[in-house]
């Protein structure tokens, strides 16, 4: 369970009257895929999400948590930085368990899972149509496990996740 703790949003702070913006159509947010931004996105949105998740095992749990900060240099581009944690703590189980010392499991590393950079450029808004289409892309850093990053190198491999996004509201 992933459970979002904090979250801000901001825009440039302009006065939307005097100034002519792009056309944006308010979309739901894809329960798959976190958006990078808001479809048509504009210049100077800004937001830092900071979120928490826990998994209960038998022996161990794991508590993940994130901070993430998105933004929108230019119009209908955001762009997305995003670094996961996840610390592994014995259950009262897993560290008075019955059985030989043997027999005891051994605690996973804690980690920072990866150094996450995304884009996601909006091409087609029509206001008219309620539509909106996007391409994007997230590129995952893997990191070695913090207890052994010193004996090897620092990554353990690179995710690549293209997408395309279309949105009729």
């Amino acid at each position: 369970m992933f459970v979002p703790l904090f979250s801000q949003h901001l825009e440039n702070g302009n006065d939307t009257l005097s100034i002519a913006t792009p056309p944006k159509v308010l979309h739901a947010e894809p329960l798959y895929i976190d958006l990078i931004r808001d479809l048509g996105a504009r210049k100077g949105e800004k937001e830092w999400n900071i979120g928490m998740g826990m998994t209960d095992r038998l022996r161990f749990d794991s508590y993940e948590f994130l901070i993430e900060y998105e933004w929108a240099p230019i119009d209908r581009l955001g762009l997305e930085v995003e670094l996961p944690v996840t610390i592994f703590a014995p259950t009262a189980y897993g560290a008075n368990g019955s059985g030989s010392s043997s027999d005891q499991p051994i605690k996973p590393s804690n980690r920072i899972e990866s150094l996450k950079i995304a884009s996601q450029y909006t091409f087609f808004v029509s206001e008219r149509l309620g539509t909106s289409l996007a391409l994007g892309a997230i590129t995952e850093f893997e990191f070695t496990d913090l207890n052994i990053i010193r004996n090897n190198k620092p990554f353990q491999g690179i995710l690549y996740n293209p997408f395309f996004v279309a949105a009729k509201k």
